[in-house]
């Protein structure tokens, strides 16, 4: 009920510790409660739900709730805001970035709570196929070749992907477990559905065991139609590193006077000015701030100066 199959490998660390430190002030019970709103059946081992009113009750149904836990989560958040360690048995002082630790923490409160996250959009069942490509340099390379056809599916590095949901904001993914297995949560894919010739990328935020061989991949779309562009140092006029445009990221247009690039990890940098040419034109930009970051890339929003 902790959704880790939506954390990192690192968070999900962080996450047992965490769990297992608070899991004695969960309150267990034999009937539903406002305070004990997730079910599971000991005699059938399910997995456990999140009970609705007026569900059937069964003879092994047993029902929790968090407890005093969310107020104390509230409390380590706030102990790690100020600088000041967490207790000892919690044993995440092993964990140097504290900023991970905050964030887990702000993740099992808000899975814990008894108004959980609801999917912003619904999904709709399919059964197709799209073309997979991982990692930043490989999705530029693929972009900047502009091969558009679909010989490349058999080329090296080009994966195609069972798709059994879908929706305005992402794609639903099953796998075999030995290639899911090699996936990571906050990894950056590009995808193209079959019999398209528009490029999409994002980001793999949920992994989950289906079944005893298979794997559910969970993937937010950041943006269609990625296109890629050329950067230059504003200050010293040397060539960057090829960046990624994301066209219909939410507020992000030329027009409107800013842009959202997708860059590789160490090519973003606060302190200067970068000039982006696309379409034969030069923009000058100013970078405002890292909306999203992974181990190969970072999403960055930028200023168009006049």
């Amino acid at each position: 009920m902790s959704a880790v199959e939506n954390l990192p490998a690192v968070e999900v660390d962080v996450a047992s510790s965490v769990i297992g430190y608070l899991a004695q002030r969960f309150e267990l019970q034999t009937a539903p409660s406002n305070s004990c709103y997730f079910m599971v059946n000991v005699n059938q081992w399910t997995a456990p739900v999140c009970y609705r009113s007026g569900e059937i009750v069964h003879l092994g149904s047993r029902f929790f709730g968090p407890g005093d836990a969310i107020p104390e989560l509230e409390k380590l958040s706030a102990r790690l805001a100020e600088g000041v360690g967490a207790t000892r048995p919690l044993r995440i002082h092993q964990f140097a970035d504290v900023e991970t630790v905050i964030r887990v923490l702000a993740h099992l409160e808000r899975n814990w709570s008894d108004r959980r996250p609801v999917r912003r959009e619904s999904r709709r069942r399919t059964l197709s196929e799209i073309g997979i490509v991982l990692g930043f340099a490989e999705i530029v390379a693929r972009i900047q070749s502009n091969d558009l056809s679909d010989q490349d599916k058999q080329e090296e590095g080009f994966e195609s992907w069972t798709v059994e949901n879908e929706s305005e904001g992402g794609y639903g993914a099953v796998l075999p477990i030995k290639r899911g297995e090699k996936l990571s949560v906050g990894e950056l894919v590009a995808m193209r559905p079959s019999g398209s010739r528009i490029w999409g990328v994002g980001v793999i935020r949920r992994l989950a065991a289906k079944g005893a061989n298979q794997r559910y991949v969970g993937i937010e779309m950041l943006a269609r139609g990625i296109q890629a562009v050329q950067l230059t140092n504003a200050n010293s006029g040397e060539p960057m590193q090829t960046a990624l445009l994301l066209p219909s990221h939410v507020g992000s247009s030329v027009g409107q006077g800013e842009i959202d690039l997708l860059l590789p990890t160490d090519a973003f940098s606060p302190d200067f000015n970068v000039q982006m040419t696309m379409y034969g034109k030069r923009y000058l930009m100013e970078p405002q701030m890292v909306l999203e970051s992974g181990e190969d890339f970072v999403v960055a929003h930028f200023r168009i100066k006049a």
